[in-house]
């Protein structure tokens, strides 16, 4: 692992004594625990200001209330628990704009235009028009005396760790983010500023490290032995992230020629663009954002993006009862929820799934969240028996307790504050430092900093 933690330096700018305004955090939502998933909701106040990161949600949503002084929404990476909430919270707060990158915006944009959303055109080109594209490392005015700089944390396409920036000190919000090279993102390096807080995600702390490279080596290996055996290897885009990205990994180690080339098909069940069920935005998104990935990652296609699109062909099938084994073998890329359905506008899943998983000795890769158990029982394999055809990439989207420690003796802040992790953990982990302040906030808990 390169060294990640850049030295700092004074900003002048941002550090001198300003208005003495108050600054506060408050966690509005649950942390991750008792297996229950967290809803994110994050609010900082500079004196009569709020600016509110990462309104999340489950499908069942909590109520929204307006937010008084409320003059900007953050979201730091397009996962639901992170934005899910959002065109709730501009609806009741039609003041606050909202910040964030330009793939985040894209997939939030997917996300609410998806068939079935329930959201109507005007309600999306109002949320839509609230939106301030930020390119990273570039501060953005949000208003007179608060500003804000997005940068490259290494959870998902688009995700940044954001500093807000007051004459009354430096707040570092991390968001999700990964400190480690991994296939495809750039990782997080602490920026170059001086902070009077932080506020860190801690989804792994307390828990065993991995390592990376004899996981994901070994992943690669499982991977080859199945293609070269006539198998195929599914991979899942339900879920953006880790699965993907070790599919454009493998694309990446085709073009070096370290791993035999096969054919990647995008597979949608639909034959627009636009819709729910399309794996081609996700192409388009990479793409698009090509120069903001690994510089690793760029080198291997001699940094055009030509080269990585390459690598992908798209599939639709026009029949129901289509066979895949004429592919064989091939990789797959396509929204495995759909296999829980068993038939999907006349396709016939539970069949196609058949064949590749019972009948082809084929793989998945999935996410550990994901609803495997009943995604398998649709093609009669009873629970327990889908564990051999399913795989996970390495957990690496996150940071462990080594990383956070890192970035907490680093920044030097005054105040820390642990969020985004189970409870018992975050407070055993917080009572290792003696010489800081490390909070764990308990929800509603307004914290001075």
């Amino acid at each position: 692992m390169s060294e990640i933690f850049k030295q700092k330096r004074r900003n002048k700018c941002t550090m001198k004594l300003g208005l003495n305004r108050p600054i506060s955090f408050t966690s509005l939502r649950r942390q991750l625990n008792n297996g229950k998933p967290p809803k994110h909701s994050l609010l900082l106040r500079v004196g009569a200001k709020k600016i509110l990161f990462d309104p999340g949600c489950g499908a069942k949503s909590l109520r929204v209330q307006p937010i008084d002084g409320l003059t900007a929404i953050v979201v730091t990476h397009a996962h639901l628990d992170h934005f899910g909430d959002l065109l709730s919270f501009v609806k009741r707060n039609p003041l606050a704009r909202v910040f964030c990158t330009g793939a985040t915006r894209f997939f939030i944009e997917q996300y609410f235009s998806r068939k079935g959303s329930g959201v109507s055109q005007f309600d999306l080109a109002a949320m839509m028009n609230k939106f301030v594209t930020c390119d990273y490392e570039r501060e953005t005015r949000i208003e007179k005396g608060i500003s804000l700089s997005f940068h490259f944390s290494g959870h998902m396409l688009g995700a940044a760790a954001c500093t807000l920036f007051t004459p009354e000190g430096n707040i570092l919000v991390t968001g999700d983010y990964s400190d480690k090279e991994r296939f495809v993102l750039r990782p997080f390096s602490l920026p170059n500023h001086e902070y009077r807080a932080v506020v860190s995600e801690s989804t792994f702390v307390q828990m065993p490290e991995p390592d990376f490279e004899k996981e994901s080596g070994a992943l690669v290996d499982r991977v080859g032995k199945i293609l070269t055996g006539g198998g195929h290897f599914i991979i899942s885009s339900d879920m953006l992230g880790s699965a993907q990205e070790f599919l454009f990994y493998l694309a990446s180690l085709m073009q070096k020629q370290e791993f035999p080339q096969y054919p990647i098909f995008c597979f949608d069940l639909e034959k627009r663009n636009g819709s729910s069920n399309s794996t081609l935005p996700i192409i388009d998104a990479y793409q698009s954002n090509f120069r903001t990935l690994s510089r690793h990652f760029r080198k291997a296609f001699g940094s055009q993006h030509k080269n990585f699109l390459d690598h992908f062909a798209g599939l639709t099938p026009l029949a129901g009862e289509f066979n895949p084994d004429f592919l064989r073998p091939a990789l797959i890329l396509m929204h495995t929820w759909a296999f829980k359905t068993g038939n999907y506008y006349g396709f016939k899943l539970a069949e196609f799934g058949g064949k590749v998983f019972k009948a082809g000795g084929g793989l998945m890769l999935s996410h550990a969240n994901g609803g495997n158990e009943e995604m398998f029982k649709r093609l009669d394999l009873p629970a327990g028996q889908y564990d051999p055809f399913v795989l996970f990439p390495p957990p690496f989207n996150h940071p462990y307790s080594a990383s956070v420690r890192k970035l907490i003796e680093a920044a030097g802040a005054q105040t820390t504050i642990l969020v985004h992790g189970r409870k018992e953990a975050m407070l055993q982990f917080a009572a290792g430092f003696s010489d800081r302040t490390v909070i764990v906030p308990e929800v509603g808990q307004e914290i001075l900093l």
